[in-house]
């Protein structure tokens, strides 16, 4: 097949004058609009053939009529003439060269202009017309789209920096009023009551973050597009509008799910209902400390929220963590220097009596009798007492936690 480059010169007739002024007006209806699929539509029905808009890497980014793409977008199994023209790059600052591309196979006849601004190569516009009023509708369109794509570009930097601001300022407590009205801009009603919901898989948070944006555009309740999400150090922020039937196990359960898909396992929790701007730092906050002790737990924990965390709760408290440290120290100190027995203790209290516990550690019940005594005896404890027995649990819990929290082995 072979590929050949053309210009437009003084050879070629002129267009007739209502094919130039149809030209001119859909054209600027386009640029109007700001609107690379508007443009891609004009450019179809002025060809009177199916056009497509390509990325660099061949991606259709539009296509008029909308089930042409097919047919008429280039595909590297094209062979030959369309790895040159991908080759070629962006072609000179005075305009975009235009190629055709022969007929193959079952495949059309196209013409092609690169869409190029400023030295860069944005992609690639083809039409299944290969003829007068095709060349001359190429050679306008080209720069028009190179335009729109440039804008689209940065309106999308723009939006994303100001989406980042307004996840920020959520973090940080900013003044209501300006993120009423900050919110408002972006298509968010923060009047209305979030779940603060927190998401981790370590040294992921970019890909994770795009899940959790796939998962609130598929299938979920229309509230779901009004979320604010963002990335805070290794863990992915939701704020998710609340509102039934939605909860934010459903959107934890979602997120976990296509996570899976893509190889990321998925820690997810929330924290409190943020019935106010003021309370969602804190919301999250609170969040981040269910995924700490889920993160901890065996096995793959189900997400959970700060009200679903019974004891654990109150371990989040600052101004209570060095008494529950002390707590625990004053219940199992002597005992953590004996590894056999700390372990022997766990177990039977996990398990809830003497044999349960012999069958999991794999010793007679003897053993396990005797072991039972030597803790009694260093911990000063009565093993058959209930409020003991309770005591002892939530000191290996609270130990459990500060562990995992500071790194110290038990």
């Amino acid at each position: 097949m072979a590929l050949a480059t053309h210009r437009i010169d003084a050879s070629v007739a002129p267009l007739g004058a209502g094919v130039r002024e149809t030209q001119r007006r859909l054209l600027e209806a386009a640029v109007d609009g700001a609107d690379v699929a508007a443009t891609v539509e004009a450019v179809s029905r002025l060809t009177g053939s199916t056009a497509v808009l390509q990325d660099p890497f061949l991606a259709v980014l539009a296509s008029a009529p909308p089930d042409g793409a097919r047919a008429a977008a280039l595909t590297l199994s094209a062979g030959a003439p369309v790895r040159e023209l991908l080759r070629s790059g962006p072609g000179p600052v005075d305009g975009p060269p235009l190629v055709e591309l022969a007929r193959d196979g079952s495949g059309p006849a196209r013409l092609v202009a690169r869409v190029a601004a400023r030295g860069e190569l944005l992609g690639f516009l083809v039409v299944t017309a290969v003829d007068r009023v095709a060349y001359a509708t190429l050679e306008a369109a080209a720069p028009v789209v190179a335009l729109l794509l440039q804008a689209e570009d940065r309106l999308c930097r723009l939006l994303d920096r100001d989406r980042r601001e307004l996840f920020l300022d959520l973090l940080a407590g900013r003044s209501p009023e300006c993120l009423l009205l900050q919110g408002r801009r972006l298509g968010h009603n923060l009047d209305r009551p979030h779940w603060p919901l927190v998401f981790r898989a370590p040294g992921n948070a970019a890909r994770l973050e795009a899940v959790v944006r796939e998962a609130l555009r598929q299938g979920g309740p229309p509230s779901w597009a009004e979320a604010v999400v963002g990335v805070d150090g290794d863990d992915v922020v939701a704020f998710l509008p609340a509102a039934p039937p939605d909860d934010p196990a459903g959107l934890a359960r979602r997120v976990r799910s296509l996570a899976a898909r893509r190889g990321l396992a998925v820690v997810a929790g929330w924290g409190p209902r943020c019935e106010e701007l003021g309370a969602f730092g804190a919301g999250v906050a609170r969040g981040r400390w269910v995924v700490d002790v889920l993160a901890g737990l065996p096995g793959d924990p189900a997400p959970a929220g700060y009200d679903d965390l019974g004891i654990y709760a109150l371990l989040y408290e600052k101004g209570d963590k060095d008494q529950l440290a002390d707590f625990a120290e004053r219940w199992l100190g002597p005992l953590l220097a004996h590894r056999e027995l700390t372990q022997t203790l766990r177990v039977l209290l996990e398990t809830g009596g003497p044999s349960a516990a012999a069958t999991a550690l794999y010793v007679h019940i003897s053993t396990l009798k005797y072991r039972l005594r030597k803790i009694e005896s260093i911990l000063g404890r009565d093993l058959s007492d209930p409020e003991v027995c309770f005591n002892l649990r939530l000191a290996f819990k609270i130990l459990a936690v500060h562990q995992r929290l500071v790194g110290r082995p038990q």
